[in-house]
């Protein structure tokens, strides 16, 4: 008898019926968006973030040459040029603000 691997068998898998996660607020994603290191966001979260990122690092350290924002997962650099938008049917991305 051979024992099927769970992982392998499409049955087993569980459908999210496109509930993500937000990685910063940690509640279902809402105007999800996801940076070019993969991680996903809420539009808001992550302008709030990246926003108030670049705000305190000119506060604190006004000689650092690397001013970008950083994913808050992976660290790697984020901007608004490096975030896409997810749409789904026609919705259309608000202001964050």
């Amino acid at each position: 008898m051979e024992i099927e691997n769970q992982e392998d068998n499409p049955a087993t898998l569980v459908d999210s019926g496109g509930d993500f996660d937000c990685n910063i607020c940690l509640d279902q994603v809402r105007d999800p968006v996801v940076t070019f290191c993969g991680h996903l966001f809420c539009w808001p979260c992550i302008y709030k973030w990246t926003y108030s990122s670049n705000t305190s690092r000119q506060r604190v350290d006004q000689y650092d040459k690397d001013e970008s924002p950083k994913c808050p997962v992976c660290k790697s650099d984020v901007s608004e040029g490096t975030i896409v938008p997810i749409y789904g049917r026609g919705r259309k991305l608000p202001s964050p603000v």
